[in-house]
């Protein structure tokens, strides 16, 4: 049994008769033509073709907006880089064998964006990570050209080239994908994607990079080990001031609006990029199509509310969009970003991801969007060409990586779940046209084109089925929240009795409000409280069982402690709490938007190299609990509650960090702390 279907069946049908999949990787087989580097030429390019698509489809409102980029200029806390031109480049092995082991005309991504114009003919030495000052250690890689192999983090190829280059005065740098630092199968013909991203001041310093398989490594480094290694690198291109490059339309809404819903997927990226994301902004573009042509041949009205189509350049475009375009965020009610989504379950081991909203952010967005999954996974929904097999989907918490972050964050406040795919080919040269599916593109398609459709059409009938639907997954969640706390209790060791029983009921007490608010963001489609009473029932339902689980949680501690012979322990704070109480972070005016993935501080708390990711999302989490009201200690518990306990004085540290940079003061009874 699955839940009802929020549209009826005549729009369902109309939708799935005209949304086509077969378009859709069209369209990706057409936008992954271009080398969209962020900043680049054929990102303009891109987005000036399929604006002219749009154009021909009857969409005639399409602005594409263009923001200066010099490798200096901030837009929030996120930097711009330089644009990126290359003619062409080559790498050859000379020596002791003649071999072309990369060439950007054939492999656009054998080149590392930002790599610079060269002639040079060196030695190859092979450090490792090519990160740690350890691993340069008895090694002169002066006027050297160095290998190094990493992890898919698309800004390894500048931290190298600051260690090896700029540092240490070697000529470039040639990278690989190190299976022991990513975990994907099958990798050893995969030529990853690198990026140097340096800033101005470092441009006359950056040289250039050439990205290899594994499998090419491999061959270098056995030869290696027998007699030198000589390459020849030629290359003809620069870094140079720019813009970034973001595109919007609307199908407008007829009675409100100034009221709106977003979908969103990034148009930038290395050639070919198609499942990231070409399928995304083809997702979109076959979806402008759809329902425009709907509604010209008047099978469908046109909506209650405007839809907006955003293609933005990645992080970099989002930033100075939402800052030049606040009174348009301003009228949001929610967002679904789409980004990778469609590809051949069989070729690429991959699900359906619908990722959550962060708990800073609980809204009804959650509950449509996976209603219209369910409804996709349950209906004959199949394309010509595409597999004809289940729909394989799951629903998973909140995580960043993607555009969702900027519109998630509480000074942006949209909110915004995103659409994606885990992929084996993710950011290589593997990421081509033939790894998607067609009728995989039309359920997600479906999935984001149905969600905007019908909260875009809500008004107060349709928040009563709102109200129903959060209420039952609220009710739901709070449930297997109690049991999981009550069955940590009985598994626990004393020795952490008392803190699981402590930790559990701050989780209790914040699902309780994540839930009351996500039921109370209902009321946007019914700004006239017609379904008030209706709320105020389930407000009440979701009150009653976490109080019944509370009781529950108290009894089986209770008991525990019993058993045990031990004094129960009531949650009472420590002196290190008590302090913790008093202050109050706010964010400086300047700090909108999330913290720039150039100021993760996760490596200055933890020692961790830079790039290291491990404290991404719940570092944007703090930032986006920071409200001038929350403690502190508020902060710290609303993290845990989240993503489990988390030490005081890791979010201390980090906040004091944000201090030291600016962007964060401290109150403690409405006086500024030193």
């Amino acid at each position: 049994m699955f839940p009802k279907a929020l549209i009826d069946d005549y729009s369902r049908q109309c939708i799935l008769n005209e949304l086509s999949g077969e378009r859709a990787k069209d369209f990706i087989t057409l936008i992954s033509r271009f080398d969209r580097v962020q900043c680049s030429a054929e990102t303009h390019q891109c987005m000036s073709m399929v604006k002219d698509k749009l154009a021909h489809f009857g969409i005639d409102n399409t602005i594409i907006e263009r923001f200066p980029c010099d490798g200096r200029r901030k837009y929030w806390t996120w930097p711009t880089y330089l644009g990126w031109t290359i003619q062409n480049g080559e790498l050859w092995m000379k020596s002791p064998q003649r071999m072309k082991l990369a060439d950007y005309e054939e492999i656009p991504l054998s080149v590392v964006r930002g790599s610079q114009s060269a002639d040079a003919t060196a030695e190859l030495v092979y450090v490792g990570t090519g990160l740690e000052d350890k691993e340069y250690e008895g090694i002169d890689v002066r006027g050297k050209i160095v290998l190094a192999g990493g992890s898919t983090f698309s800004m390894y190829a500048g931290h190298v080239q600051r260690q090896a280059v700029i540092k240490r005065g070697a000529l470039g740098v040639v990278l690989y994908l190190d299976p022991e630092l990513d975990s994907r199968p099958n990798q050893g013909q995969l030529i990853p994607y690198y990026g140097m991203w340096n800033s101005a001041e470092e441009n006359d310093d950056i040289t250039f990079g050439f990205c290899i398989s594994y499998n090419t490594a491999a061959m270098l480094k056995k030869l290696m080990r027998q007699e030198k290694v000589i390459l020849h690198a030629s290359l003809d291109g620069k870094n140079h001031e720019s813009t970034i490059d973001q595109m919007t339309c609307t199908i407008p809404g007829q009675e409100l609006p100034q009221e709106e819903i977003w979908l969103v997927a990034h148009m930038d990226h290395y050639q070919p990029g198609a499942h990231d994301n070409a399928s995304g902004s083809a997702a979109l573009l076959e979806i402008a199509r759809t329902l425009k042509k709907l509604i010209l041949r008047k099978e469908l009205p046109a909506p209650k509310r405007t839809i907006r189509f955003l293609w933005p350049t990645e992080f970099q475009g989002m930033a100075p969009w939402l800052e030049k375009n606040k009174d348009i965020a301003q009228r949001a009610f929610a967002a679904i970003n789409c980004d990778m989504i469609g590809s051949d379950f069989f070729k690429t081991k991959s699900s359906l991801e619908i990722i959550r909203t962060p708990s800073s952010q609980p809204h009804y967005i959650n509950d449509v969007v996976e209603n219209f999954a369910d409804q996709a996974a349950h209906q004959k929904i199949t394309s010509l060409r595409g597999r004809d097999i289940p729909l394989n989907y799951r629903i998973v918490p909140y995580r960043g990586g993607s555009d969702h972050m900027f519109l998630n964050d509480s000074s942006v406040s949209i909110p915004t779940v995103m659409l994606g795919e885990n992929d084996p080919f993710y950011h290589t040269a593997h990421d081509t046209p033939d790894n998607m599916d067609t009728t995989q593109l039309k359920r997600a398609m479906y999935i984001a084109l149905g969600s905007a459709w019908y909260i875009a059409n809500g008004a107060s009938r349709e928040s009563i089925e709102l109200t129903n639907l959060s209420s039952t997954s609220s009710l739901q969640d709070i449930t297997n929240t109690g049991y999981n706390i009550i069955s940590s209790l009985t598994k626990s060791p004393l020795t952490s009795l008392h803190s699981v029983y402590h930790e559990g009921l701050n989780q209790l007490k914040w699902k309780q409000e994540q839930a009351l608010l996500s039921l109370n963001s209902t009321q946007e489609i019914d700004p006239e409280n017609q379904r008030e009473s209706q709320r105020q029932k389930s407000q009440e339902q979701i009150k009653h069982i976490a109080h019944t689980y509370h009781q529950q949680i108290e009894e089986t501690y209770q008991e525990l402690c019993q058993q045990n012979s031990c004094s129960p322990q009531k949650p009472k704070l420590s002196e290190k709490e008590k302090q913790a109480q008093q202050l109050i972070p706010s964010r400086s005016a300047s700090f909108q938007g999330p913290l720039s993935i150039d100021l993760n501080f996760a490596y200055k708390i933890n020692n961790a190299p830079p790039g290291d990711m491990g404290f991404f999302d719940i570092q944007f989490e703090i930032v986006s609990f920071i409200d001038g009201k929350r403690s502190l200690l508020d902060i710290r518990n609303a993290v845990s509650a989240e993503f489990g306990p988390q030490p005081l004085e890791v979010i201390e540290t980090f906040l004091r960090n944000l201090k030291k940079e600016g962007l964060v003061s401290f109150k403690e009874n409405k006086k500024e702390l030193s």
